[in-house]
């Protein structure tokens, strides 16, 4: 398919036939014959597996994610686009914009795992690499990391057994016993506020309001957010 010689300042080089039958002149970079002869070998059985990197492996990371996201806004649903967008900012502020794909490595990906662990979890993390995983395969350049990226473990548990109307009741009572209880019962379930707050403020004189503060973590650069539950007196 090509043919080795040496060139300028003793490089080897060589001629071949890429998938659109034109020929190209490819530097091996390599001043010894036999460390030429085996970058030619390797770069074209990968030409032959379509294993090359693309022109987009020349692509900064924010040209690229800008990419992906205009081609998943037009195929996907709004909830989805908004959950990815959120993503491309967290990897162009922690892997860096100005990034040429072909540079991204896979301690790379390591450090973006670690510094993101510190706000989120393991999940979150191996999805918004999902993102990272994309564009790096659509530059034909995720083969050679795929051997060393591991993605985060991720505990499983079970989606447990919800209580009966009857049981809620029961706990919601409890609570109301004492103050502690009935906050720290609150705190937990966030997602009963609204009932259990209407349940203490008719049989007490406790008056219970809900509030969210919001704030920016240095991990990731995301929001962050945390409730909070306030019993005052009537």
């Amino acid at each position: 398919m090509g043919t080795a010689s040496s060139g300028r300042a003793g490089i080897w080089y060589f001629k071949y036939k890429d998938r659109s039958g034109v020929y190209r002149e490819k530097s091996t970079g390599k001043k010894k014959q036999p460390e030429a002869r085996e970058y030619k070998h390797g770069f074209l059985e990968k030409l032959r597996q379509n294993q090359l990197p693309t022109d987009e492996a020349k692509w900064s990371l924010s040209q690229a994610l800008a990419e992906w996201m205009a081609f998943r806004a037009a195929t996907r649903p709004k909830a989805s686009v908004a959950a990815e967008r959120t993503t491309c900012r967290h990897l162009n502020e922690v892997i860096g914009a100005d990034r040429r794909l072909s540079s991204i490595t896979a301690w790379d990906i390591r450090r973006y795992q670690m510094k993101c662990l510190e706000t989120v979890g393991a999940k979150t993390v191996n999805n918004e690499l999902l993102v990272l995983t994309a564009v790096l395969k659509n530059a034909r350049l995720w083969t050679s990391l795929r051997e060393t990226y591991e993605p985060l473990p991720v505990l499983k548990h079970g989606p447990g057994q919800a209580l009966t109307p009857e049981q809620t009741a029961k706990l919601i009572a409890t609570a109301k016993t004492k103050d502690h209880w009935f906050v720290a019962l609150a705190r937990r379930f966030w997602p009963m506020r609204l009932a259990i707050a209407r349940e203490k403020s008719r049989s007490s004189g406790w008056a219970i309001s809900f509030s969210t503060e919001t704030g920016r973590s240095s991990g990731c650069g995301r929001r962050t957010s945390r409730h909070v539950v306030a019993v005052t007196p009537r």
